[in-house]
């Protein structure tokens, strides 16, 4: 299956995974982005979401990495917002 893979279901799957990782992060674009968005995309990067399992194994890649790779964006984001604030609180 993952041979037969075509240009266009690798666009699909890389699309989803970024698109999730927008959402989780609170960086979607959507208009109609809200915190439930934002959750259901935070709740999606979990090694017992078979959605996630199913398109890292399509993709060739680790679920844990991907979670591992959310959670450090997760964290930079985070030291990044709070830098920024105490720069402007001064």
């Amino acid at each position: 299956e993952k041979k037969n893979m075509q240009i266009p279901e690798i666009s699909l799957y890389v699309a989803i995974i970024n698109q999730a990782l927008k959402d989780a992060l609170g960086l979607s674009g959507d208009p109609h982005y809200n915190f439930q968005t934002k959750a259901q995309a935070q709740a999606w990067f979990n090694r017992d979401n078979e959605d996630l399992i199913t398109i890292c194994d399509i993709m060739d890649i680790v679920p844990l990495s991907l979670i591992r790779l959310y959670k450090k964006f997760q964290v930079k984001k985070k030291l990044y917002s709070e830098r920024f604030i105490i720069s402007r609180t001064y």
